[in-house]
């Protein structure tokens, strides 16, 4: 939808997320969309990077049955990293 409102070159566009597995399937769906030039890492590899247009996905998924209805400190460290 960028590049439909005036975005020139997909090259202008980074996509940042905090889990590299979420990168890996963020760029396959680019690709098949024939989207491949769109920058997509997490954000401590961007560091220093600079882009005209900016996505963050901060989605996080887990299994139902992995999720803990009142997760411990540890649980939360694990899990979700230094988002918490």
């Amino acid at each position: 939808k960028l590049l439909a409102c005036g975005v020139e070159k997909e090259s202008e566009i980074l996509v940042l997320s905090p889990y590299r597995a979420q990168c890996h399937i963020i760029e396959r769906e680019l690709a098949a969309n024939k989207l491949s030039e769109v920058s997509v890492t997490t954000i401590v590899k961007s560091q220093g990077s600079e882009k005209d247009f900016v996505i963050i996905s901060l989605v996080r998924s887990l299994p139902d049955s992995q999720i803990e209805h009142e997760p411990s400190r540890g649980w939360l460290s694990q899990k979700l990293g230094f988002v918490t």
